[in-house]
């Protein structure tokens, strides 16, 4: 990851602008949460990942429960009480239609980086103060910043490459 970034950022230098295409209206990223989102890649581009893991790690929860949502998936509990607070990640995890969206490759490496003990266990770390300032370089937070970078470019990469098959379809054939 570390040598595809500083790649990117030595011959890029992305700016807030040039990232900005990647959160504008994407179906991972909640409306509202654009500017989190933004933050936290640029921050992770630049090596700040003491940023980047702050704004993105907690983001990851609720964005699977919005694309959930957007397929009409009930994310919440109905509970004997007549509440019905929304699952939490690793109810998500379990859910079938979670694998079907995402894939199941996708979805152990991200259960495995951020709720699992024998894995990084880094999204329950963060959200309750258990990471100090040099985690925040480590292999798991580096890696959770390039799967937000990744299930956030998947929607462009999927326009692009449909795109490419329509024009492809409509080109007239000799």
């Amino acid at each position: 990851i570390q040598p595809a970034r500083f790649q990117i950022l030595n011959d890029h230098k992305p700016t807030f602008r040039d990232l900005f295409f990647i959160v504008r209206s994407n179906p991972f990223v909640p409306p509202g949460h654009e500017g989190i989102f933004l933050r936290g890649l640029h921050a992770g581009f630049h090596g700040d990942f003491l940023v980047a893991s702050h704004l993105l790690t907690p983001q990851i929860e609720n964005s699977l429960r919005y694309v959930l949502e957007s397929h009409s998936v009930d994310v919440s509990n109905l509970m004997s009480d007549g509440t019905q607070p929304v699952k939490i990640l690793g109810a998500i995890f379990g859910m079938t239609e979670t694998k079907q969206i995402f894939g199941d490759a996708l979805c152990f490496e991200l259960r495995g980086c951020l709720i699992e003990k024998a894995g990084y266990e880094f999204r329950n770390r963060v959200a309750h103060g258990f990471v100090h300032e040099g985690e925040c370089y480590s292999n798991a937070s580096v890696t959770v910043w390039w799967l937000v970078l990744r299930l956030c470019l998947t929607p462009i990469f999927q326009t692009i490459v449909e795109q490419a098959k329509h024009e492809h379809a409509e080109q007239p054939k000799s």
